[in-house]
């Protein structure tokens, strides 16, 4: 994942690639700017790893709502996370994932959706 060096939604045309008053100075892969996604990831949506696994033990409280997926292992593993305020819900393709929730561990079975009431970090 990379993330443009700047981005101004009112810029255009050849206007948007134009930064340090370089002409197309401005980078669209900066590779240092996906430093977010990962603590994104490991701080708030509580992903870690765990042996050939994962736990996601998300910190829900600094989000009215949060729909995220994110890769598990470098095959196309993924986690889907989704918080609409009261309840989360989590979806993976892979075995081996657990939802932390108010200290009770719930496994997460490939290709079967889990669902919880979640208040005050589950």
């Amino acid at each position: 994942m990379t993330f443009w060096e700047e981005f101004d939604p009112d810029l255009t045309g050849t206007d948007q690639y134009d930064m340090y008053g370089d002409r197309f100075g401005k980078s669209l892969c900066h590779a240092w700017a996906a430093s977010p996604i990962y603590l994104l990831a490991r701080y708030f949506a509580g992903l870690r790893r765990e042996g050939a696994g994962f736990v996601i033990e998300p910190r829900l409280e600094y989000f009215p709502t949060l729909d995220c997926t994110l890769p598990v292992d470098g095959t196309g593993g993924f986690v889907r996370l989704i918080w609409d305020g009261g309840r989360v819900a989590a979806e993976t393709n892979r075995a081996g994932g657990a939802l932390l929730s108010g200290g009770v561990r719930h496994e997460l079975k490939p290709d079967t959706p889990f669902s919880i009431a979640w208040t005050d970090g589950g």
